[in-house]
């Protein structure tokens, strides 16, 4: 007994399968007294689908059994099997397998009530429109649950995402607020100078015309700020050498010893101009510089020959240089690089183009920013 059931079973799980398969390929298959027979249809409305595909399948199977002697003068019975449907550009498309059983009784002994099937037929129809009506309710209030699930969803999604702006906005205004600016804990590119215009005084040790030459400077500079941490500067000034046993005309001996020639140092003169990278890495005041320029400039000395008697008369001689030179520098200025008047400082080393050691250079001065 359990081994034909097992075999029943078998055969209807075979017999489905072979039909999902079948009428995805073919219209229909006949075996033994059972006829399987497929049948498509297609609509945009599921139910009109599946409609079309069950009246596809019975005409399908009257066409078979209507050709067949052992079919059309015998009784049979209808099991459904599964019906697929799938939607594609809003189209259902139905496959729907009906199994035929042929029985062994003739049409002719059997006697029908066309009242009795007209009402019948009416009942199965109200039942199955019930039914239809009825899966339709559980599609729409499965999509409901879809759709409120979805819109669950995306709240918690909006909540989350205001609860983010909301913080972001709370962190903006104390950014933004007057008391957080003027402490200061902050870089504001906005309080940041676009440009400047520098006043300063420098020491070099420049060894320009003598290795024991060191200078005075007052440059002037403009500085372009296109980003908070970038500058660009173009500045020019004057410098004074100071050399030792320096003379001026006034100055100049005019006793000495004997029938001797004596020479004297001058004054020293030069233009420096030249062009400034700056870089504020944002330390407080800090900035980091570099540069490179030119020198033009002119040394006096006195030649002076005494006589027999130490008397002479000096002759005062005038000479040109001129030398390019790089530097590298640190400073430091009071505003923070912020707009307004401030002090800054630097120090640092230039070389010149003839000489392998760098100098010293030193400089302080005023800043105005805007």
């Amino acid at each position: 007994m359990k081994v034909r059931l097992f075999t029943l079973l078998m055969f209807i799980f075979a017999s489905a399968a072979h039909a999902q398969w079948l009428c995805r390929d073919a219209s229909s298959i006949r075996s033994g007294q059972t006829i399987t027979a497929c049948g498509v249809g297609q609509s945009q409305s599921l139910e009109d689908a599946r409609s079309k595909s069950r009246e596809s399948a019975i005409e399908e199977f009257k066409r078979i059994c209507n050709e067949s002697a052992d079919c059309f003068e015998f009784d049979y019975t209808i099991n459904p099997k599964r019906t697929d449907c799938e939607i594609k550009s809003n189209i259902h498309t139905c496959y729907r397998a009906l199994d035929f059983e042929i029985g062994t009784r003739k049409r002719k002994s059997i006697s029908l009530d066309t009242n009795e099937l007209e009402s019948e037929l009416k009942n199965r129809n109200q039942e199955i429109q019930a039914i239809q009506n009825r899966i339709e309710k559980i599609n729409q209030i499965k999509q409901s649950e879809q759709e409120a699930e979805s819109k669950k969803q995306e709240l918690r999604e909006l909540e989350s995402s205001l609860n983010k702006k909301e913080a972001e906005a709370v962190k903006l205004e104390d950014l933004n607020s007057k008391d957080t600016i003027e402490s200061g804990g902050y870089r504001y590119l906005h309080q940041i100078y676009k440009n400047s215009i520098k006043v300063s005084f420098h020491y070099w040790a420049s060894k320009l015309t003598s290795t024991s030459q060191n200078d005075i400077m007052w440059l002037a500079a403009y500085e372009k700020r296109p980003y908070g941490w970038l500058g660009f500067q173009i500045y020019g000034g004057f410098g004074r050498g100071n050399l030792p046993d320096q003379k001026t005309d006034d100055s100049v001996p005019t006793m000495g010893p004997s029938s001797s020639t004596q020479n004297y140092n001058g004054s020293v003169a030069y233009l420096d101009l030249g062009l400034g990278l700056l870089v504020y890495p944002g330390w407080r005041g800090v900035y980091l510089k570099s540069d490179l320029g030119i020198i033009n400039g002119r040394k006096e000395s006195y030649t002076v020959s005494y006589n027999g008697a130490g008397v002479g008369t000096p002759q005062k001689n005038e000479s040109k240089f001129s030398a390019s030179y790089v530097g590298a520098h640190i400073g430091f200025d009071t505003r923070d690089d912020k707009k307004g008047w401030g002090v800054y400082f630097e120090l640092g080393a230039r070389k010149v183009s003839d000489q392998s050691n760098p100098g010293f250079m030193g400089g302080l001065g005023v800043n105005y920013g805007f």
